[in-house]
């Protein structure tokens, strides 16, 4: 007899809770790790601040007021 880890309710089989739908197979413990190679550089990308946007110059604005960058409200 399966008992659901959530709900309590038993069960005679199946993969997931009749009741609540929680996943009732066990989940095996992930491998080690992978090492890595010797003689491959790691590759790390940059942070670099994101360009600001270009306006569209055909875009119509918004009839909506944005209040201006450090504007409260």
């Amino acid at each position: 007899m399966m008992v659901c880890p959530v709900c309590e309710h038993e069960q005679e089989r199946g993969v997931e809770c009749f009741v609540c739908g929680k996943s009732l197979l066990a989940v095996a413990a992930p491998a080690d790790p992978t090492p890595q190679l010797d003689g491959l550089e790691a590759t790390h990308a940059e942070a670099l601040p994101a360009p600001a946007p270009e306006r569209f110059a055909d875009l119509e604005p918004t009839a909506l007021e944005v209040p201006e960058p450090g504007t409260p409200g």
